[in-house]
């Protein structure tokens, strides 16, 4: 999981939108397992983070985490 985390956390500035989708796609693979590491990432990196990314990242999230990372970006601007 780690490693994951560390490869997104190197992406948060790419442009690609191929590369955001894969670091999306990995991170929503990730949740499935590992919940809490990318609830977390998601919220430390949100600002950063393209839109796209955060939503498929979220997508498998519990619907409380999820809706809380909707209302953090809500608040956040």
């Amino acid at each position: 999981m780690a490693e994951a985390l560390m490869v997104a956390e190197c992406l948060l500035k790419e442009e690609d939108e191929l590369v955001q989708k894969g670091c999306g796609w990995m991170l929503k693979a990730a949740s499935k397992s590992y919940p809490d590491d990318v609830f977390e990432f998601v919220l430390r990196y949100q600002g950063q983070l393209p839109r796209s990314v955060v939503r498929t990242a979220i997508a498998k999230l519990p619907d409380s985490q999820r809706q809380q990372v909707l209302r953090h970006k809500a608040t956040s601007h």
